[in-house]
């Protein structure tokens, strides 16, 4: 019998890199393991790291890391953005540009989530309290009430935006509860190793 002609020989890099194409094509970015485009980046990069292909293949995984990193903070999901910039990071190493952005804007977004969650101004570390007056009027009718407050604590340690929520009554004491947290001098919330802006809120009694 006539010998049979030699198997055409496949280059393992070019073989690796359309395997990737693949894998991206289809959103197979992280799974399943071994037949995902970070597992044909490997392979790639362990054939021959300084190839285009592996290079090329680098690039357009992590680019899809990141626009999914940002997909993920736009939906204000910090836990997938994490893992998303963590993956891009590995192929591109911690101070390359868009990593960099990713995690910035990651930060901000922490940030922001942390500021927009109400915090009770007991949980605040108040530097100057001011004590409401208490209305004559309504001392003159042996009234006591109650105010809820929402504020906003600036990085400066400022209040403002004071809103008043809910109240025992409809006349008495508001104004007077609204003007006291206004002096309010609080110590800005630390976060992330930054001051940060903090939503409050807080009930004022008036007592006789």
């Amino acid at each position: 019998a006539p010998p049979l002609p030699p198997k055409p020989q496949v280059d393992p890099l070019v073989e690796a890199s359309s395997a990737f194409d693949k894998a991206l094509a289809e959103g197979r970015l992280l799974t399943p393991a071994e037949q995902s485009a970070k597992y044909f980046v490997s392979v790639l990069n362990r054939t021959n790291v300084d190839h285009d292909l592996a290079k090329r293949a680098r690039t357009a995984l992590s680019l899809e890391f990141l626009s999914r990193a940002a997909q993920s903070i736009e939906a204000l999901d910090p836990e997938a953005a994490g893992i998303w910039i963590d993956e891009a990071e590995a192929l591109l190493g911690a101070t390359d540009e868009g990593v960099r952005k990713a995690r910035s804007a990651l930060t901000e977004q922490l940030i922001a989530m942390e500021s927009a969650k109400p915090v009770p101004a007991s949980a605040l570390k108040i530097e100057t309290y001011v004590a409401p007056v208490f209305p004559e009027r309504a001392s003159e009718r042996n009234l006591e009430g109650w105010v809820d407050i929402e504020f906003t604590v600036g990085t400066d340690g400022k209040t403002r935006n004071i809103v008043v929520t809910d109240a025992s009554h409809e006349t008495f004491f508001r104004r007077e509860a609204t003007e006291a947290v206004g002096k309010w001098q609080f110590e800005p919330r630390v976060f992330m190793g930054r001051a940060i802006e903090q939503s409050s809120y807080t009930r004022i009694r008036f007592v006789l």
